[in-house]
């Protein structure tokens, strides 16, 4: 059997076939290397470097966004909304929130020289090199420096080539351009349209109509724009060339009508709306005038006790010998009011009854004076060239008294003008005296006259001076 097993063949077995199994997960090693520290806190220093620089940008302000303008004025302001709020001398950044002016007119002035004048309803907002005005009126005087300043509303972009010059932009998107002085280069047009484009110079003006879509030519209005404003003398330039004296005698700024009787009594310096025929004698004082801030004050001019008081500051005039008396305020009117009140007569000269146009009474004997010096400072783009008026006596009054009149036009206590026995046969006189830029005070004195030929005593009952028109000639200052 042994042996047996041992030469017995091979018994070949059946193969069992191969089980599937299930893909089992493998897991590797993980290997492990060293950490720098080095690479920790260069990790950190980004991180931190990343915080900053998003803090940087939310906390600070964004590049375009900057001081270029100063606020140097305004008058009478009220904004529409009710946090702001601004102080002459505030600075005014790029791309704030438009700014609503609901009432009044603001003055700024960018770095570059530029001054803006704003009159309300508007609404704009500053910009680096110019302003978006997005309805309202605007006056822009640019310097050298600021040449290519730049005006956009809606439908026009008004570019400077060193000008004065005013926009209208209407809430409906039409617009104006009127060229005071120098060049614009004016674009036209909605994102819609084409845009045309028009250069124009002086004393023109055109006209873009959102409608149509057209521009046309339009008349210039040089008085249509307020080009400077004075909020301690409530003073509104619109471009006048002469100041009205007659206004500025009423308590005004000389840039207004007279539309009513207005009278500066002599003795107190105040004003009356009643302007009476009374005998009232003066008291030898000078009288200051604390409602106007042009007219420095007022006196009754008597040489009899010697020299007399012109100015506060003390000047005084060797004024003849008159009978200290005056029976009218010194009194400013328009011409055709006059006929409506009965206690001055009408302006009739030569058989010709005046009216229109703005006059002041002087029935002797009285005396006013301006301070130029302080008209001077509410109009600071301009210099006072000359004082101009016709004078004349009314022949409203009992031509029988032979009334006649001394009439004198000082500068700082210096006579520059001289008129005696000024009489109704000589009518109407024309009267100039040209103003230097360091004149201080301009006076006016009526006193009763003589007449000569008669040698008759000096009388003042019908002693009426009517300065018609009387006005402040202005030119541009040169440093302008």
């Amino acid at each position: 059997m042994a042996d047996y097993e041992k030469t017995a063949p091979g018994i070949a077995l059946p193969k069992e076939p191969p089980k599937r199994e299930l893909i089992q997960r493998v897991v590797r090693e993980k290997n492990t290397y060293p950490v720098s520290k080095l690479s920790v806190f260069t990790a950190i220093f980004s991180v931190a470097a990343l915080l900053f620089l998003v803090l940087l940008v939310k906390l600070s302000p964004l590049p375009d966004r900057m001081e270029v303008a100063t606020l140097i004025d305004q008058l009478d302001v009220k904004w529409a909304e009710s946090g702001v709020k601004f102080k002459n001398g505030d600075r005014l950044q790029t791309h704030q929130m438009p700014l609503c002016l609901d009432k009044g007119i603001v003055t700024m002035r960018y770095d570059h020289g530029v001054e803006v004048v704003i009159e309300s309803p508007a609404k704009f907002t500053i910009e680096r090199s110019g302003i978006y005005l997005e309805y309202g009126r605007l006056f822009s005087r640019v310097s050298k420096a600021g040449l290519g300043f730049l005006v956009e509303t809606p439908t026009a972009r008004c570019v400077d080539m060193g000008t004065e010059f005013g926009v209208q932009a209407e809430i409906n998107g039409s617009a104006e351009l009127h060229v005071i002085k120098g060049q614009v280069q004016l674009f036209a047009g909605t994102h819609s349209k084409a845009k045309s484009s028009r250069m124009l110079t002086e004393n023109q003006a055109i006209r873009y109509d959102v409608n149509s879509g057209q521009t046309k030519p339009i008349s210039p209005r040089t008085d249509t724009f307020v080009r400077a404003i004075n909020s301690k003398t409530k003073t509104i330039w619109r471009g006048q060339m002469q100041i009205n004296v007659a206004n500025i005698v009423a308590g005004g700024d000389g840039f207004h009508e007279v539309n009513a009787l207005v009278g500066l009594d002599l003795l107190t310096g105040k004003y009356t709306n009643s302007v009476k025929k009374k005998d009232r004698r003066g008291n030898g004082t000078y009288a200051r005038v604390a409602e106007s801030d042009f007219i420095d004050g007022v006196f009754v001019p008597d040489g009899r006790t010697g020299a007399v008081q012109i100015t506060s500051s003390g000047l005084t005039f060797d004024c003849p010998e008159t009978t200290g008396v005056f029976t009218h305020e010194i009194a400013a009117f328009a011409a055709e009011s006059g006929e409506a009140y009965s206690s001055i007569p009408k302006l009739i000269v030569q058989g010709q009854t005046y009216a229109s146009e703005p006059a002041v009474l002087l029935h002797s004997n009285v005396g006013i004076t301006f301070d130029l010096q302080a008209i001077r400072e509410s109009v600071l783009h301009l210099s006072l060239e000359r004082f101009a008026a016709r004078g004349a006596l009314t022949q409203d009054v009992d031509m029988y008294s032979l009334p006649d009149i001394d009439f004198w036009i000082l500068v700082d206590g210096q006579v520059r003008y001289e008129r005696r026995a000024l009489t109704l046969e000589d009518g109407f006189i024309s009267v100039e005296v040209k103003l230097n830029p360091h004149d201080r005070f301009l006076t006016l004195i009526a006193t009763d006259g003589r007449r000569p030929k008669d040698n008759r005593e000096f009388a003042y009952g019908n002693d009426f001076l009517y300065l018609v028109n009387p006005r402040l000639l202005l030119t541009h200052r040169a440093d302008r």
